[in-house]
């Protein structure tokens, strides 16, 4: 994967655990920033209040790209 790419993952990987209130938690396996998992929480007044949802996130580095601009 691009020097690029891995700045970019590590960065906003960064920002969503600094986020507060938030209703999710994510965390690295292994230290691996292609290799995430977590879980989103339900919002309040939903179909999904009160539910836990597990997240698994693998990307492999030669399938993995970013576009510079949104």
């Amino acid at each position: 994967m691009s020097n690029i790419a891995t700045k970019r993952i590590k960065r906003e990987f960064l920002e969503l655990q600094s986020e507060d209130g938030k209703l999710f938690h994510i965390e690295t396996v292994n230290s691996n920033v292609l290799d995430l998992r977590g879980y989103i929480i339900g919002p309040v007044d939903t179909p999904f209040a009160g539910g836990v949802f597990n997240v698994e996130v693998k990307s492999e580095s030669k399938n993995c790209c970013f576009a510079v601009k949104p």
